[in-house]
């Protein structure tokens, strides 16, 4: 009789009846029933077809046995007391010798086991260890690939910090005169200047020949007009920046004109700086994008 428990399947020992797992049962090679590992030699199971004195044809046929060869049977039965002139020494001898055999099975299935289980815990632990050291290498490419690009990027920084110094430096020096040049102005000249109409500008701009940022803001000054010196800062260190003139009028707001071209700009953070110029009477050769408007009045 056959039964699964879970998804081992079972079996019930012909003999004793007792329930064993599949694998740990038997087949007799003489009687062809099914038993567990007690009473898989057929004289602990009283196999009909083997007897005390087999010949090499009475191991494989089925010839029944003496009675009195028969081994006592199981707990549940009477046993059959024999007299100990019965016992040859021949079944003696092979009565010692059998549990020995069964032990001896019993251990080496054990060692079996034991090898099988340490042989897939040691293939488990070498998946695991190549999994961890490849996955460190994956992460150390990662952070050298990291660290070359800040390098790149501080480099870049850097050079960019180099070559916009001597500009800064320029425009400081520029804004410094400027201040010493209000500073000679008296107090009452400041409430002189006012803020121009947009067709004064205009007029202002078209007559006036000088080219020089801060000889045009000292005229429009000495005309009454309230201008600012404005400083347009670019992304290239071609250039830099752009020098402008500001003036805050009171019809068209803040309004702005290149000294040099009086082309008036419309200066946007973000934008090319070319495009902002009205018309877009040329096209910068360099990234021209503006990062920032500074306005001195």
């Amino acid at each position: 009789m056959h039964r699964r428990v879970g998804s081992i399947p079972r079996i019930y020992c012909h003999y004793c009846r007792k329930e064993r797992p599949r694998f740990l049962a038997y087949t007799c090679n003489h009687c062809k029933e099914i038993f567990c590992i007690d009473h898989i030699f057929p004289e602990y199971h009283q196999c009909p077809a083997f007897s005390e004195k087999p010949t090499e044809k009475q191991r494989i046929n089925t010839t029944p046995p003496n009675p009195q060869t028969h081994h006592p049977p199981p707990p549940i039965q009477a046993e059959r007391i024999r007299k100990p002139e019965e016992k040859k020494p021949s079944e003696s001898t092979k009565e010692q010798s059998t549990p020995g055999k069964k032990h001896s099975f019993r251990i080496t299935i054990s060692l079996i086991v034991v090898v099988v289980l340490l042989m897939i815990t040691s293939v488990s632990a070498t998946l695991v260890v190549q999994q961890t050291h490849a996955g460190l290498l994956t992460e150390k490419t990662a952070l050298e690939q990291e660290i070359a690009m800040t390098k790149t990027q501080i480099m870049n920084v850097s050079s960019s910090i180099n070559t916009s110094r001597p500009h800064l430096e320029q425009i400081n020096a520029e804004i410094l005169e400027l201040l010493s040049s209000v500073n000679l102005e008296t107090p009452g000249d400041m409430y002189q200047l006012h803020d121009p109409i947009f067709r004064d500008v205009v007029q202002f701009i078209a007559n006036d020949t000088n080219v020089n940022i801060t000889l045009e803001l000292r005229h429009a000054k000495e005309q009454g007009m309230q201008c600012a010196y404005v400083v347009v800062q670019i992304i290239s260190s071609s250039n830099g920046e752009y020098e402008l003139i500001g003036f805050n009028t009171v019809d068209e707001g803040m309004v702005y004109f290149e000294p040099t071209t009086d082309y008036q700009v419309f200066p946007v953070i973000g934008h090319q700086y070319s495009d902002c110029v009205q018309g877009t009477p040329y096209s910068s050769l360099f990234d021209d994008t503006i990062t920032s408007i500074v306005e001195i009045w």
